[in-house]
């Protein structure tokens, strides 16, 4: 009910209205939950009690008074039961491979390892380990096609949410359930790792990558993350497989944000640790020249669609010219142009 039609229905109502003012408390996130991981309104309840004669003139009385009631963010889903699948792309990464599944099988969750083309003793490592079910890339394919063929893999599965973290030893896979705790929380959101700033041996190229890259995708769809480029993550599948993303090799990841901030798809963000070797042992398939062409490339064209889509909405909301009918009987009706 809004206000004007409170007070329209207040002189005529029989029992005292209730006029409901929403305020969402404390400081949230993007997901509308509250610091304390609670969503919380503050709702203001006015009542019209009967007017008191006072210096012969009726003045109503208002009261208000305030609660707090727990709410649920538009764009969680709580009936999504999740059923959760870890996905570990992989491209010669042998040497830190068998650490990574060694700490993920104390989690005891199900995993599927998506080797990427490996030339090394990646399926070496991978025999080592019976439970983990392995999908084959037989020459590389880059980390875009290897999540979505991990993806399809899971749905056929019957998975709800894929956990996606990278083999080169940089994340705690200990942190895995930190994670799959705030996906329960936003079940229909989309949950990024969030790197810390600050990091012994963090490359300046990477720092800046990551602040290029989070301003890009705020322009292009107004949606505001610290760490757009963070390969731990939790992905809804119902949502994220049903969008088209074309981005290859290392842009789906940022991409996928974009796309996600157009249809809704809520995003939030969990800090976690992140670990980097010294200078001569990092194992990095990043080329700097053909990656960062392609990223430019992709940024430009989601800048355009996401400006089109802005000039499209905005074209919408513009109030229609009002027309003005003739009458069939009027001069202007039987008027004819010379």
């Amino acid at each position: 009910m809004g206000v004007f039609d409170w007070f329209r229905d207040a002189s005529t109502a029989k029992r005292s209205p209730t006029l409901t003012l929403p305020r969402r408390t404390g400081r949230g996130d993007q997901s509308g939950r509250s610091p304390n991981g609670i969503a919380m309104r503050l709702c203001f309840e006015v009542r019209l009690t009967p007017a008191r004669a006072m210096n012969n003139l009726s003045i109503p009385q208002f009261v208000v008074t305030g609660r707090l009631t727990q709410i649920m963010p538009s764009n969680q889903d709580r009936s999504i039961h999740l059923v959760p699948v870890i996905l570990t792309p992989t491209f010669n990464n042998a040497a830190t491979l068998g650490d990574v599944l060694r700490r993920i099988a104390a989690l005891q969750l199900p995993v599927i390892v998506i080797n990427d083309g490996s030339t090394d003793q990646t399926a070496d490592v991978l025999k080592q380990f019976p439970t983990v079910y392995v999908l084959t890339h037989q020459v590389n394919q880059g980390k875009a096609a290897a999540l979505r063929t991990g993806f399809e893999e899971a749905v056929r599965r019957g998975f709800t949410h894929a956990l996606t973290i990278d083999t080169d030893g940089q994340h705690d896979p200990e942190q895995i359930p930190q994670l799959l705790e705030e996906a329960r929380q936003s079940p229909a959101a989309l949950v990024l790792g969030r790197r810390e700033r600050r990091i012994a041996g963090y490359p300046r190229r990477n720092r800046f990558g990551r602040w290029f890259s989070n301003t890009l995708v705020w322009l292009e769809s107004g949606l505001r993350v610290d760490d757009s480029q963070c390969g731990l993550r939790v992905y809804p599948l119902h949502a994220i497989c049903a969008i088209d993303c074309p981005a290859s090799r290392y842009g789906y990841e940022t991409e996928i944000l974009t796309q996600a901030a157009w249809r809704g798809i809520g995003v939030v963000e969990v800090p976690v640790h992140c670990r980097y070797s010294e200078t001569g042992e990092q194992v990095s398939h990043f080329r700097p020249l053909a990656d960062s062409a392609r990223a430019l490339a992709m940024h430009g064209r989601l800048l355009i669609e996401g400006a089109a889509r802005w000039f499209g909405m905005r074209r919408r909301s513009l109030p229609r010219p009002a027309t003005d009918p003739v009458a069939p009987g009027s001069a202007r009706a039987g008027a004819t142009r010379l």
